[in-house]
């Protein structure tokens, strides 16, 4: 367990952690044993899993148990994380933050390296993504 204090030392509390990050901190251990350590810490109340492979420290409010704010997942996933930029917002996303339009688009547009497919759609909270790999645009 000493192995996962590291994640209490390094990340903040409401800061998206990510299982491939827990994965490189405890690399002397396998895989099913960061899942289990990372189910008892859930379990335990120390950690809140977002979702599939994304965590959080909680902390606690009058009103409850902390929420994450789903931008902060979405750019350390697709866009930056430990000051490396793998990705951009693009499509009617970058048009509405230049506030070029108005209307809020009903999706975000991302272009990431950190996406395998030529693109596709993910749901993140209550945001839906378009994922683009970069090659593909540098392709058409």
């Amino acid at each position: 367990m000493d192995e996962m204090q590291l994640i209490f030392d390094y990340y903040r509390v409401n800061e998206p952690i990510f299982i491939e990050d827990i994965i490189k901190m405890c690399s002397t251990h396998s895989r099913q044993w960061v899942d289990h350590e990372l189910s008892v810490l859930t379990a335990s109340g120390r950690l809140r899993r977002f979702a599939a492979g994304i965590y959080y420290i909680p902390s606690k409010e009058k009103t409850g148990t902390s929420k994450i704010d789903v931008n902060k997942v979405i750019i350390n996933k697709y866009i930056e994380r430990a000051d490396k930029v793998f990705g951009y917002v693009s499509g009617d996303s970058l048009l509405k933050d230049l506030k070029l339009i108005i209307a809020e688009p009903d999706e975000i547009t991302i272009v990431t390296n950190k996406e395998k497919t030529r693109g596709r759609n993910v749901m993140i909270g209550n945001k839906r993504i378009r994922l683009i790999n970069k090659m593909e645009i540098l392709q058409k």
